[in-house]
């Protein structure tokens, strides 16, 4: 039964040559064919802080301080909130009024500012199959008098095996 092309079956064959397909089955090697490479995206977000991490910057006599100001529940909606902006901000502004030390300053800008990594999949690039064929139909004979399968963009291990042979 044949299901590829001379030319075809040469493509697959050139590609099937490479080391990564080396000692695969013909199974191992239409799966591994078949992978789509995700395409990710890399980016930094702002790193989550608790209030205890905020609180530990900050003196008691800061605290005490902050805690009486008229801003107090609006720093504290913040903090509890897990606003960066709002925090970095209020920070910026007691510091600027003598309310914060310049290390408690630092500290909490250091938290307000503090970011990760994340890695998100944003789609997949075409199978190692699909750059050879696109998307390119086969028609797979499943004998005298039975219905023939046609299949696209997907490697099949019958593929592999009339490609090596």
């Amino acid at each position: 039964m044949l299901i590829l092309s001379p030319e075809h079956k040469a493509a697959l064959a050139a590609k099937l040559a490479k080391p990564e397909y080396a000692g695969l089955s013909h199974a191992e090697a239409a799966a591994l064919l078949n992978v789509a490479p995700a395409i990710t995206e890399t980016r930094q977000v702002p790193r989550p802080f608790t209030r205890r991490q905020v609180l530990a910057v900050l003196s008691p006599e800061t605290l005490g301080g902050i805690m009486m100001l008229p801003i107090a529940p609006k720093i504290i909606d913040a903090i509890n909130g897990g606003d960066h902006q709002a925090l970095g901000e209020y920070a910026g502004a007691l510091y600027a009024n003598g309310k914060m030390t310049p290390s408690e300053y630092q500290g909490i800008a250091a938290i307000a500012a503090a970011t990760d990594e994340v890695t998100e999949t944003t789609g997949h690039e075409p199978t190692p199959f699909q750059e050879i064929f696109g998307g390119e139909r086969f028609v797979i004979p499943s004998g005298e008098g039975h219905l023939s399968v046609t299949v696209s963009g997907t490697c099949l291990p019958e593929m592999v095996e009339e490609a090596l042979s």
